[in-house]
């Protein structure tokens, strides 16, 4: 028989573990919930995608739906960018946060807000790993936001309404990865 405290204390640490697993669970559903499941892209699929964004010392790489951060730290870390990553899952960002310390990346921050409603107009570069039903709201918010020659990558799913703004596609597994360079319009 175990000894009393030793039992109170792996009933404490169950609790906590307990705890600590529906926080998580439940973030991943609120996450999803809002259209943006976290679905983190693989490794070398994103130095891949990231060696075809022509990423220079100066610009700004933008996140939008960023999860743990993994693509913006990449990015900042690699080509030594301005880093920022946006999510609306506050678990997600306090692990991106943490990880960007841990990396001691100093040019990059997670913020907590809405992708449809967020200022894009500093980015030279957005990387998106959305849902079509995100994307197509998006659409709209761009167009209206992003200066001129930004490239917006989108990797999964296409954005429909920009077929003219195709510069390149990779086409991998389980997901192609399209490039475009938002042209605003002239009138």
């Amino acid at each position: 028989m175990l000894p009393y405290f030793l039992y109170i204390a792996v009933l404490i640490l169950e609790l906590f573990l307990l705890v600590l697993f529906t926080t998580y669970i439940g973030s991943l559903i609120y996450s999803h919930l809002c259209g943006s499941p976290f679905v983190p892209s693989k490794k070398k699929e994103l130095e891949l995608i990231l060696s075809k964004c022509n990423l220079k010392k100066g610009m700004t790489f933008m996140d939008l739906g960023c999860g743990e951060g993994r693509a913006v730290r990449m990015a900042v870390k690699k080509y030594n960018v301005t880093g920022i990553g946006v999510d609306v899952n506050p678990l997600l960002l306090v692990v991106a946060k943490l990880l960007s310390r841990l990396d001691k990346l100093h040019t990059i921050r997670f913020e907590r807000k809405n992708i449809l409603t967020y200022d894009l107009s500093s980015a030279d570069v957005i990387y998106i790993f959305l849902l079509p039903s995100l994307i197509t709201k998006l659409v709209p918010h761009f167009e209206r936001s992003l200066k001129n020659d930004t490239l917006v990558v989108s990797h999964g799913f296409k954005i429909p309404e920009w077929t003219n703004f195709v510069t390149y596609k990779i086409d991998h597994l389980p997901f192609p990865t399209y490039f475009y360079r938002f042209k605003r319009k002239k009138y």
